[in-house]
């Protein structure tokens, strides 16, 4: 397989969802252990105040209960607009927020880094928004950029200021997971440094009604259900939801100390061609070409792959399909000595069309996190069309079962989607790579600062990360650092000190009157850099230990000289620039810089003069040649 940090992988570094029933990894996790069925009647509050009313013969299916809400005002959105935005938009705009602070960045960092945007955006225009197009005779502009799809990726990009490559894709039911392969080709090329990817998929317009037959396709369930390679399989049931991950190179992540979810090792793309019986009918050999390519690219063998999230949609005629073309992929390899286990998560929560693959990419990452392969809901019996798995190299999984490892390697996955259309595409997924992500402070009491645009809104959020404490295993050190360098600040703000995880969850419960505090930006701040002082070398790695922006600035040096050369004046501007990038992360706007002495060379690499190696060089050089 491939070295651990290899440059040509990519991390996931952040990672948000809503899905049936769903929207944090406990819920999904007890969802997915228990083979839980999240297909159900439509919510009440899903019609309300829309003038439908229920028959009572609509579909069940994996419904969101909640889409409408929607803070305009946190995204700079006239109210006159954001009713016109079509909610998979709005939904998209929140979760692709979400995610970049989940992942401890704040938008400027993005912004001023190379970010690219790939949106999964399949289905048909809003049927509301579609006849919004014009009011009283006028044309409505809201309407028409709110229904279309190239604004679900340029809306995100435009407000949260990103500037890398950006564009929605619709390959149908396979969309999400071909967002996500040209993203990664975008950072392994140089194109962006970051990618963002996600999307968004919703029932709008009239309920879908109950029906007798399987659709016009013949791929839709008569009971609303998935049932993936089972015997009583008879088409797909629908699922909503959506999110997004942020993407990175896993060496920069490393480099950076970013938590990893999982790394993608491996993708690849292509197409039915005149290989099927139709144009929406899949061939099992493009489907054993395409994963075949994107192990091969991976470096990994059928003995690396311990799961494969499949394509799995419930259909009497493509899970046979992909049961033989994944049989074709394992028979091309050595006979492994297990069975690798099979499963789809559509039999959980349905099938949610162009995001259907990030459901399973979760899936995978959860599975990853507790070291657990779950059961695939409603399996009894294999569908009689399958050429028969026993005495073969797959199986469907049944049953919570423990993941065995192979000695010290990491998890590693398969996940397919296969579009109606006839595009293919397959990913290998990496467990995250286990390091140790303790900071050493000088002291165990942190700073913990929490805040929003309104007292309201910091009362909400106050609770959310309550509840999310409560089930976390991550450090005090690790919360307060998120919190207080991978967040925007905003007016309205509360703070506490507090010496462990529980001690804070403790404040928060207990928490008192919101203040609103002087924004940073009414405040000048200055900083001097001043003449040489003695720093050993011990010292500033123990400032880069404390401190990720420090550390940053230390491996760039590293990458221009090597450490045991660096003299004092080197590491006396390592030491100034250090403190410079920490306080900038801290969010502190320099208003004004003095400088004198070797510290003017530093104050040059913070205004754009000077090169960072070019301080370095003339350190050392006597001041009349500096």
């Amino acid at each position: 397989m491939t070295t651990l940090y290899s440059d040509d992988a990519v991390a996931i570094i952040g990672v948000s969802f809503r899905l049936p029933q769903c929207s944090n990894w406990c819920e999904l996790i007890d969802i997915l252990a228990d083979g839980r069925d999240c297909i159900r009647p439509i919510p009440e509050s899903r019609v309300a105040n829309t003038g439908q009313v229920l028959t009572g013969n609509e579909k069940e299916g994996g419904w969101l209960d909640e889409i409408t809400g929607f803070d305009h005002r946190y995204f700079g959105i006239a109210l006159s607009e954001a009713e016109y935005i079509d909610p998979r938009q709005r939904i998209g705009l929140q979760l692709a927020t979400e995610t970049i602070a989940n992942a401890g960045y704040t938008l400027k960092e993005l912004s001023n880094a190379r970010t690219a945007v790939l949106v999964a955006a399949h289905g048909g225009p809003h049927p509301d928004l579609f006849q919004s197009l014009s009011v009283q005779g006028k044309a409505n502009p809201f309407a028409f950029i709110g229904s279309l799809h190239a604004f679900s990726a340029g809306r995100i990009a435009y407000l949260l200021d990103l500037r890398g490559p950006v564009y929605a894709i619709d390959t149908g039911c396979s969309s999400f997971l071909v967002a996500l392969h040209e993203a990664r080709n975008k950072i392994l090329t140089g194109e962006a440094d970051f990618a963002l990817v996600g999307g968004c998929e919703l029932v709008l317009g009239t309920l879908p009604q109950r029906s007798e037959n399987s659709g016009g396709l013949g791929v839709e369930s008569t009971t609303d259900r998935c049932r993936p390679f089972d015997a009583m399989a008879d088409g797909a049931g629908f699922g909503e939801g959506g999110g997004f991950v942020l993407l990175k190179r896993l060496s920069r992540a490393h480099q950076d100390n970013d938590v990893i979810h999982a790394v993608i090792r491996g993708s690849a793309i292509n197409h039915d061609g005149g290989r099927s019986n139709g144009i929406t009918a899949p061939s099992s050999v493009a489907q054993t070409e395409v994963i075949t390519a994107a192990w091969h690219q991976a470096g990994v063998t059928a003995t690396d792959i311990g799961y494969i999230e499949a394509h799995g949609t419930g259909t009497k005629i493509g899970d046979p399909i992909e049961v033989q073309g994944l049989i074709d992929t394992f028979a091309t390899y050595e006979v492994q000595q297990e069975p690798c286990v099979i499963s789809s998560v559509k039999s959980n929560f349905g099938h949610l069309s162009g995001m259907a693959g990030l459901a399973g990419l979760v899936r995978i990452i959860a599975q990853f996190r507790t070291g657990q392969i779950f059961p695939t809901a409603h399996f009894q019996q294999l569908n009689p069309l399958c050429r028969s798995t026993e005495e073969l190299p797959i199986r469907v999984s049944s049953s919570c079962e423990p993941w065995p490892r192979q000695g010290q390697r990491p998890y590693c996955a398969g996940i397919s989607g296969f579009g109606l259309s006839g595009t293919n595409v397959h990913l290998v997924v990496e467990e995250a790579p286990s390091t140790l992500r303790h900071k050493k402070y000088e002291t165990n009491e942190r700073l913990v600062l929490i805040s929003a645009q309104t007292t309201q809104d910091l009362s909400t959020y106050l609770s959310a990360i309550t509840n999310a404490l409560s089930s976390t295993e991550a450090s005090i050190d690790e919360v307060a650092d998120i919190l207080m360098l991978g967040r925007e600040h905003f007016p309205y703000r509360w703070s506490c000190v507090a010496s462990s995880v529980s001690h804070l969850v403790q404040q928060l419960t207990n928490h008192g009157s919101i203040s609103l505090s002087s924004p940073l930006s009414s405040l000048s701040v200055g900083l001097i850099f001043d003449e040489c002082s003695p720093i050993d070398i011990q010292l500033l790695m123990k400032r880069g230990e404390t401190f990720p922006a420090f550390h940053r600035v230390i491996k760039q040096a590293e990458n221009l000289c090597s450490r045991k050369a660096w003299t004092l004046r080197q590491r006396w501007i390592i030491w100034l620039l250090g403190h410079h990038a920490v306080l900038t992360a801290f969010g502190v706007t320099i208003d004004l810089l003095l400088a004198y002495g070797v510290g003017k060379l530093a104050a040059q690499v913070v205004d754009g003069g000077l090169e960072f190696v070019d301080a370095l060089r003339l350190a050392d050089e006597p001041a009349t040649e500096r």
